[in-house]
């Protein structure tokens, strides 16, 4: 199972280390693992100046991926009515939440929002 979260639209690079920083290693118990943070990938996209040479905005953005396994039994999905999945999944929504909010509490510095005309 992967977990990326992605911070996008990004006017400068970030600092690798600010961001490993301000996410956790680890994700809560799902079943019997947890999710481990994997790495970080950075993206730099320059604009093609042959379709618009005006357009010179290079944007950045950062992913951080969490990996993991976790085994689904056969009788959990059986026949519908076991909550083990709820259990399981349940504490994912709350933790990648909470994730987000602390990315979202760095101090980074954005593109302005896309004129969609």
């Amino acid at each position: 199972m992967e977990i990326v979260l992605r911070v996008q639209r990004l006017a400068e690079p970030i600092d690798p280390g600010a961001l490993y920083a301000a996410v956790p290693e680890f994700s809560p118990l799902v079943g019997d693992d947890r999710l481990e943070r994997a790495g970080l990938t950075a993206e730099i996209a320059h604009p093609d100046p042959v379709t618009d040479p005006a357009d010179i905005e290079i944007e950045y953005a950062v992913e951080i991926t969490y990996e993991g396994l976790y085994e689904l039994a056969e009788e959990t999905v059986a026949d519908g009515t076991s909550t083990l999945l709820d259990d399981h999944f349940g504490v994912l929504g709350g933790w990648i939440a909470s994730t987000l909010v602390k990315l979202g509490d760095l101090q980074l510095a954005f593109l302005p929002a896309e004129d969609l005309e």
